[in-house]
């Protein structure tokens, strides 16, 4: 039976051998492409009065309403089984829909198989696509920005700039670069001491390579004014033209490992040349202890 305009029509179509991808609300302003692998489908309602129907592609092209001058339900309406709009019914798309959950798209999610992966991501020039119905395991075509593997426990972010595997271990292209939020705020002029308070936070930042930004000595409070365990990371500078390294300080002693053996200090130079990235502690002798540095690169 043929649809009408203003009637309600069940409808038995014929098995769609391609494979449906959800293209949202039907818009006449949109173009359309359908191939010989997958063709989009549409929810479309004339009106008010009548129930949302939708429609998938049935011929390899694009459509374009505006040019074709007519609604899918027209289409449909005029040229039955040969339209190039068929409509699902209600059960045969939710059986389609379950049976080829590998496209099913929830926000800007895409569900395939074992993998989740983001609507947007990279074609195989390196430009930003959203053609995630290119998506294989391959990713030959279409690399998403954001890749889970349910099976393997594996996946990747940034288009795989960060990637993960089935044992743990993160493979990145770049060196990490950490964004560091300020305690207190941001000096605007060279600043000879600064007394932190770490119940605003426990980063500071003092890499900025501008002399009229520079602090001089960071003091920090002593051990007996903050908990057990209570860890801090302060940001080195990078040292150019005629600059000094910055200092922390603080009325507690510092402790840490120089030419094999732990020494104690009250001052402590952050940074000879590089950004490195200090990790202090409290320790259960009640001095701070530098327990790491890291040279971090910066590009």
């Amino acid at each position: 039976m043929l649809a009408s305009k203003t009637t309600e029509v069940k409808y038995r179509v014929k098995p769609v051998t391609r494979l449906p991808y959800p293209a949202g609300i039907y818009s006449s302003t949109m173009r359309y492409t359908c191939s010989a692998n997958v063709a989009p489908y549409v929810v479309f309602q004339p009106n008010t009065a009548q129930d949302a129907v939708r429609y998938v592609m049935n011929k390899v092209g694009t459509w374009l309403g505006t040019e074709q001058g007519m609604t899918p339900a027209e289409d449909y309406a005029k040229n039955g089984e040969k339209a190039t709009w068929l409509p699902f019914e209600h059960f045969n798309a939710i059986e389609i829909e379950l049976a080829l959950i590998q496209f099913a798209k929830i926000g800007q999610a895409i569900f395939y198989d074992q993998y989740m992966f983001s609507q947007n991501g990279f074609d195989a020039n390196g430009n930003i696509t959203a053609d995630y119905k290119d998506f294989s395991p391959e990713m030959d075509k279409f690399t998403p920005m954001i890749l889970l593997d349910f099976l393997k426990g594996t996946g990747h972010l940034g288009g795989k700039s960060i990637r993960f595997d089935e044992y743990g271990r993160i493979i990145m292209k770049s060196d990490m670069v950490y964004e560091w939020r300020v305690v207190n705020e941001e000096p605007t002029s060279h600043v000879s001491e600064y007394n932190i308070d770490f119940g605003n936070g426990s980063l500071i930042d003092v890499s900025a390579d501008a002399f009229y930004k520079k602090i001089d000595t960071i003091v920090i409070p002593p051990t007996t004014d903050v908990t057990d365990g209570f860890q801090f990371r302060i940001r080195g500078r990078m040292i150019s033209r005629n600059d000094y390294p910055s200092d922390i300080k603080s009325s507690t002693l510092f402790c840490a490992k120089i030419n094999g053996s732990y020494q104690t200090f009250n001052k402590w130079s952050i940074s000879e040349g590089y950004t490195g990235e200090y990790i202090v502690s409290k320790g259960n002798d009640g001095l701070w202890y530098i327990s790491s540095t890291r040279e971090i690169v910066i590009k």
